[in-house]
């Protein structure tokens, strides 16, 4: 197969440079590449090939970007580019773009946020558990939770009163 495009080389004869266009056979599934050898750098990947996702360190055209890359192309030009590096599956570069965590460093992930966390966040105005390195949100009327649902409560904020052990309800009377 013939690339579509082509590499140049100069011959300079009496101060005039004269240009011919050489056209590489590129190995499939490239459809440019720097040179014909089978460890060619693909500078570009047939769109409609399995193989379209031009990795951008390694320059082979992949059936899909692998973990800690993401397909950062439009409709016509696929590139598999790095993630952040807190993601190990990622939809964007950024920490808020992340779908999974790596196992090292900040493991825990927060969909609510797509983002990877050294411990579940916990504040003033955000309270969640973890569950096999993801963190979910506890309901709101909860301090501390076991999972996501109001009676799933561990305690609650001063002004409430936990109602049923060891999962409960957190209740303002206690004769509710």
């Amino acid at each position: 197969m013939i690339s579509k495009s082509a590499t140049g080389f100069n011959i300079d004869k009496n101060n005039a440079t004269t240009t011919f266009l050489v056209e590489l056979k590129c190995s499939s599934p490239c459809e440019d590449c720097t040179s014909e050898a089978l460890s060619a750098e693909c500078i570009d990947c047939y769109n409609t090939s399995s193989f379209k996702y031009r990795h951008t360190v390694t320059k082979q055209c992949l059936s899909t970007c692998p973990d800690g890359y993401f397909n950062d192309g439009n409709s016509t030009e696929f590139y598999c580019t790095a993630c952040h590096t807190d993601c190990l599956t990622c939809t964007g570069n950024l920490s808020t773009n992340c779908q999974s965590c790596k196992t090292t460093g900040k493991t825990k992930y927060y969909p609510t946020l797509n983002t990877c966390n050294t411990a579940c966040p916990s504040n003033s105005t955000v309270k969640t558990y973890e569950d096999t390195g993801v963190c979910y949100d506890c309901d709101p009327s909860c301090q501390t939770c076991s999972g996501t649902l109001s009676n799933n409560c561990l305690t609650c904020p001063s002004s409430n009163y936990l109602f049923g052990t060891p999962n409960g309800t957190c209740v303002s009377d206690c004769s509710t």
